[in-house]
């Protein structure tokens, strides 16, 4: 089954990045779709976070409705892909 987490970089108690890290931690499968109102480099991202590469998702906005939704389908396609 196919788990994915939709979250925003700035959240409340600890932030986005540090939710991926502990999620890492607890579900190493776990697929992970940041959303940002910032602009951040994929390149800065992959700095910041390097475990995090093809299976994650990094939306900064201003984005359309249809950006959070191709990131979700592509975590899920990774997803199908792997299980074949």
């Amino acid at each position: 089954m196919t788990c994915i987490v939709v979250s925003a970089v700035r959240i409340p108690v600890m932030n986005g990045f540090q939710l991926v890290r502990a999620l890492r931690e607890s579900r190493p499968d776990m697929k992970v779709v940041i959303m940002s109102a910032f602009e951040i480099n994929k390149n800065e991202w992959q700095l910041i976070m390097p475990s995090i590469v093809a299976d994650q998702s990094l939306t900064t906005t201003p984005f359309n409705e249809q950006q959070p939704v191709a990131a979700i389908e592509k975590c899920i396609l990774i997803e199908k892909l792997s299980l074949s």
